[in-house]
């Protein structure tokens, strides 16, 4: 009888462990904040799932809740990276596409967030975004406070509605000129109103 040489066996322990990579938790964070405010600028708060956030950012949803709280905590993050990209576009003056879709992005967040995270958005701190386009009013027509805050006020009011219910104001891109060249009339007929200031003796 032949019997049959069996090749031996590679043995467990001659076998070379994997590689477990570590990933620090705050870079973790980091990715998953930049992920979901890049996923913002073409969807909807509401419709944007923990899954699909943590898919892009090529991690697992898990660490939402964990290191989070919840897909809530998490936009609270993201909001101020979205507000600070329109106070840099306010400052610069580039309104060329109204709204754009940053602050589209922005305008649906923060209204996300007033409804889901209520005690958050109470808590936060007067928005950049206001007093930015408050100080361009300022700045560009030389409005005071007072009118400069009542001009962004609207503004920011109908930047709000234009995008949550545009079938209310039907307002349509190819008006943006003309929509910006009506609001620097009403800037100029205000300054020319204003009362000149009193000077500091």
């Amino acid at each position: 009888m032949v019997v049959k040489s069996k090749t031996p066996a590679k043995s467990k322990a001659s076998a070379k462990p994997e590689k477990r990579t570590y990933v620090r938790r705050t870079d973790i964070e980091e990715r998953l904040v930049d992920t979901a405010l890049q996923l913002l600028l073409t969807r909807d708060p509401e419709s944007l799932t923990i899954r699909e956030i943590a898919a892009q950012a090529k991690t697992h949803h898990r660490y939402i809740p964990d290191y989070f709280g919840g897909k809530g905590p998490l936009f609270t993050e993201v909001f101020p990276r979205a507000s600070a990209s329109i106070v840099g576009i306010v400052e610069e003056g580039t309104f060329k596409t109204f709204p754009s879709p940053e602050l589209v992005r922005m305008i649906r967040l923060v209204s996300w967030l007033a409804v889901n995270e209520p005690k958050w958005f109470s808590t936060r701190k007067n928005g950049r975004v206001l007093e930015a386009v408050t100080a361009y009013y300022q700045n560009a027509y030389g409005l005071n406070d007072a009118n400069a805050r009542h001009m962004a006020q609207k503004l920011v009011a109908a930047v709000v509605v234009s995008v949550l219910y545009p079938e209310i104001v039907r307002f349509k891109r190819d008006q943006t000129k003309e929509f910006l060249e009506s609001d620097r009339a009403i800037a100029l007929f205000l300054v020319s109103q204003q009362k000149p200031a009193k000077s500091k003796k």
